[in-house]
């Protein structure tokens, strides 16, 4: 009875610490939407941004988003204060600058507006925004969005 007790917790502990998003970055996507088309879910994040760590933390640890968007989506990450270029669908956006943003980021933002963190976009397979939230969402609102999305 311990023993299969211990087992179960420990089975529970491994998937609960070990469990993670796959997060990849524009590059990365760019390859894998040519050999295997599916939504992909998008994270503006910043280092400084509190919401977006309580997000990471709070929401992208639950197993249940998870597996959602390991399963039916992309999940790309990006830092919109990143230095470095990137180059998505024949295209290169220059990285942050001591005068804005990466320039990925401006297109997850309002028209004529900064990017704000954090923001999620969910894209579908054709890369057209199903729907996009440019504020903090908690775990039940996020595993709301995604299952309505897929």
């Amino acid at each position: 009875m311990i023993k299969s007790g211990l087992i179960g917790c420990l089975l529970y502990c491994s998937t609960t610490v070990w469990a993670q998003v796959n997060w990849m970055n524009f590059e990365q996507l760019d390859s894998a939407l040519t050999k295997a088309p599916k939504p992909t879910v998008v994270f503006l994040e910043a280092e400084w941004c509190a919401y977006c760590k309580k997000m990471q933390k709070e929401a992208f640890t639950y197993t249940a988003i998870q597996q959602l968007l390991n399963d039916k989506f992309y999940a790309v990450k990006l830092d919109i204060e990143n230095p470095n270029p990137c180059v998505f669908d024949g295209k290169v956006f220059n990285g942050a600058s001591n005068k804005g943003f990466h320039e990925m980021a401006y297109l997850f933002a309002e028209e004529g507006e900064e990017p704000v963190t954090p923001t999620l976009a969910i894209l579908d397979m054709e890369f057209k925004f199903l729907t996009i939230k440019r504020n903090y969402l908690s775990r039940k609102e996020l595993l709301n969005l995604l299952r309505k999305a897929h």
